[in-house]
């Protein structure tokens, strides 16, 4: 039986949304009924979830969510915890979900997804390819893959400054990858706008992975954007690391 109290969900969906005030105003009243916190962010380019409370009070969100049919398909990735990671509820309007120094629309030059369990049989083969982790330095040192490369950045727009100097990964297949997922959403297109020829994106990112292939190929934890700081590839909370 699980001990844990708290559900932490994450979850992110890119669609035109032109009523971004409207639903940042309406959310801010029905986070603070249902009691949940955390943050949830609109943008004319769609939703970003981060959430955490009861069992309860997250299905009286996602049930409450589901009924506005922009929002209807958005799967959740789910972790535990024994206290809530948030101290508030923050519901936000920002003009982009992932700001970035090239303006490239996700749906402009898509990229395709490549499941956690394809990644796996990946590194399992031992295929010939770039596994590029997007995050920047200090989210790094709490753990990646094993074989990942990063560019080393400490934020998510120098990504395009970074990538134009990769000149000989260009005709090699890439899979980029990010906490959730989000990023990449951005990212991956923008390397196939600077000529990059063969470029995948994790499908949900590590938390996906750690949720249907554990640590398999991975070192470490993975950093969170809540009071966690991490969480193991069991999606149990971490431990700061160390500093020496």
């Amino acid at each position: 039986m699980r001990t844990a109290q708290i559900v932490n969900i994450t979850s992110y969906h890119f669609c035109p949304l032109y009523d971004t005030y409207f639903l940042r105003d309406g959310y801010r009243e029905v986070c603070a009924n249902i009691g949940v916190k955390g943050m949830l962010i609109f943008s004319p380019e769609g939703v970003n979830v981060l959430l955490a409370g009861s069992q309860q009070q997250i299905d009286t969100f996602i049930v409450h969510f589901s009924q506005d049919s922009r929002f209807a398909a958005l799967t959740y990735k789910v972790s535990y915890s024994d206290t809530n990671p948030f101290n508030h509820m923050f519901v936000k309007r920002k003009n982009h979900l992932v700001p970035s120094d090239i303006d490239v629309a996700v749906d402009e030059i898509p990229a395709p997804h490549l499941s956690a369990t394809e990644l796996k049989t990946w590194l399992d083969e031992k295929k010939d390819f770039i596994l590029l982790d997007t995050r920047n330095e200090y989210e790094i040192e709490f753990g990646t893959f094993e074989q990942a490369e990063h560019l080393h950045i400490r934020k998510f727009r120098q990504l395009s400054e970074k990538l134009e100097q990769q000149e000989n990964w260009k005709d090699k297949p890439i899979v980029m990858f990010c906490t959730g997922g989000i990023r990449c959403e951005r990212g991956a297109p923008l390397a196939k706008k600077l000529g990059f020829k063969e470029v995948y994106q994790l499908d949900g990112g590590i938390l996906r992975y750690f949720e249907h292939c554990g640590g398999a190929h991975y070192k470490g934890d993975c950093f969170v954007f809540d009071g966690r700081e991490a969480v193991t590839p069991e999606l149990k909370p971490a431990h700061l690391p160390t500093g020496e």
